[in-house]
């Protein structure tokens, strides 16, 4: 689906990243993905796919112009007037990441009802968008600390001082 140098190429970038967590496993479809960049030519299929049937999450079967295919969404490319041929609009990798129940993954952008992800093993890959949701913040758990010489956060010469709670830390 996309590749990290296209973060300023891609419109749909999120800006921020966040912190997400899997709710179900995904294993990856393609052990050798098409990648194209910007200004590439692909060849485009009929096959057409509405992701999760929505109709705004259109992905096109393409093919690169060494003759390798995959699903590249519509977005990224710019048709010809012949509507089977185009460019693509920017970088992308249709690289897909496999990840299991209470993953944490950091979200970078999104594309037609997916999300690319990078583990904290440091791979990156697309994640279907209704396999993960964003980590709940734990709000800030302060506990109070006896006596100046405390190791944790304080304001020793007010003779208060905190340490988070290990929840907090995780």
């Amino acid at each position: 689906m996309s590749n990290e140098s296209e973060a300023g190429a891609n419109p749909k970038t999120t800006g921020q990243s966040r912190m997400y967590q899997v709710i179900a496993d995904y294993q990856a479809l393609y052990p050798d993905p098409l990648s194209v960049m910007a200004g590439e030519p692909l060849e485009i299929s009929e096959r057409v796919e509405y992701w999760n049937e929505n109709p705004d999450w259109i992905w096109l079967w393409c093919t690169d112009q060494r003759g390798k295919s995959g699903w590249v969404p519509k977005d990224a490319i710019d048709f010809h007037a012949s509507s089977t041929t185009g460019i693509a609009r920017y970088d992308y990798a249709a690289t897909e990441l496999t990840v299991a129940v209470g993953d944490e993954l950091v979200v970078e952008r999104e594309e037609s009802g997916w999300l690319w992800c990078t583990n904290r093993q440091g791979k990156s890959g697309w994640v279907p968008a209704d396999h993960i949701t964003i980590r709940a913040r734990r709000p800030l758990a302060f506990q109070p600390c006896g006596g100046m010489a405390s190791p944790y956060l304080g304001l020793g010469l007010l003779g208060l001082h905190f340490r988070f709670s290990p929840a907090v830390l995780e």
